[in-house]
């Protein structure tokens, strides 16, 4: 399976190469449209047994596994 939409990356191409003063592009449909659904599907759900990691350069959230010790 091929992972990244690589026409909607090669359509942007020229949009990406003429950008100023720094190159950058969104590119719609990045990923396969089946391997989106995919990860989609098999991404753990954001519920209430995600903890909100806070340190000085940066705030995240985690999931503890049963394996985890906090």
């Amino acid at each position: 399976m091929n992972i990244v939409n690589w026409d909607k990356v090669f359509k942007e191409s020229d949009n990406f190469k003429t950008r100023n003063p720094t190159k950058w592009v969104f590119v719609e449909e990045f990923l396969n449209r089946d391997f989106y659904e995919k990860l989609q599907k098999s991404y753990p759900k954001f519920d209430n047994d995600w903890e909100m990691e806070d340190s000085y350069d940066k705030v995240s959230y985690r999931k503890y596994w049963k394996v985890d010790v906090k």
